[in-house]
């Protein structure tokens, strides 16, 4: 209706209230793929290493498996793709900022898969031995990081209340089990040095733990570890490709203005969730 009276301010205003909308379900959808896939893709894995175990191993087909690890594929996949779309989302929404590229995308979908290739095999071949017991090492992990961003007050500017501050500290700690997201606009280095190391470190002790108690006689034995240590290089590689070579900040793009507007676009409304602003 706006178009048609040649009103592009209030075009550029309800655009960017749609940009806001947007990045907000996309954050809901990439949370609920963490609290479906997640434990989806851990369960059907662990399923795999189990089935060789089994009594009569032979009832479970080349059908079974397959379907099992197609499953696991779509999981894995479905979660890099919530991570890539949520950095993708929140770009949009910093209207003075440049958007990230298909092809920087594409690599931030890579080096999420990678890693989170990584971490779920460390804690498969965890469960693969001590079975429930990686449930306490999921919660312990959720806990510890949930409490860090409760003491660092994460989301003082984004949240009203202490309350909501918590409920979105307990929401990134359960992402925060799998991947890192910044949790708001400021230079992540220093914060992904440090996510990254405690998170390998305790990748190297559930894989020195898988190890020393695991029968060596399983066919994922050596396999599954070589494979948690390239993901987990490869996923590195990723990250370095991008924040060296395809970072917004890398390149200029031309600014995107509606028909017969060259000025500035519209600023975001004050109540607007500045949960989203964040530096990837």
């Amino acid at each position: 209706m706006y178009w048609k009276r040649g009103d592009t301010q209030r075009q550029k205003q309800f655009y960017t209230w749609m940009l806001y909308e947007d990045a907000d379900s996309v954050f809901l959808r990439m949370f609920e793929c963490f609290m479906e896939s997640a434990p989806q893709l851990i369960l059907q894995l662990y399923i795999l290493t189990q089935i060789q175990a089994a009594d009569d191993s032979s009832k479970y087909g080349k059908t079974t498996r397959y379907l099992i690890f197609c499953g696991s594929i779509t999981s894995l996949v479905s979660l890099a793709w919530g991570v890539m779309a949520y950095a993708r989302g929140c770009r949009f929404t910093q209207l003075e900022k440049n958007n990230i590229s298909l092809l920087g995308s594409s690599v931030i979908f890579l080096w999420h898969l990678f890693c989170l290739a990584a971490r779920v095999t460390a804690l498969v071949l965890f469960a693969s031995c001590f079975r429930m017991v990686v449930m306490w090492v999921c919660l312990g992990h959720w806990a510890v990081m949930a409490i860090c961003l409760l003491l660092f007050r994460a989301f003082k500017e984004a949240c009203t209340s202490i309350f909501s501050e918590f409920l979105m500290s307990v929401v990134f700690g359960v992402v925060y089990i799998f991947v890192f997201l910044n949790y708001k606009d400021e230079p992540t280095r220093w914060k992904y040095m440090a996510y990254y190391t405690v998170w390998e470190i305790e990748n190297v002790v559930l894989v020195m733990m898988f190890l020393f108690y695991a029968d060596s006689a399983v066919w994922y034995y050596i396999p599954a570890v070589v494979f948690h240590i390239v993901a987990f290089a490869v996923g590195l590689v990723f990250m370095g490709i991008y924040y060296t070579q395809l970072h917004p900040t890398k390149y200029a793009l031309p600014t995107l203005s509606l028909p017969g507007e060259q000025n500035n676009l519209t600023q975001p409304p004050e109540d607007t969730h500045q949960a989203n602003q964040t530096e990837l």
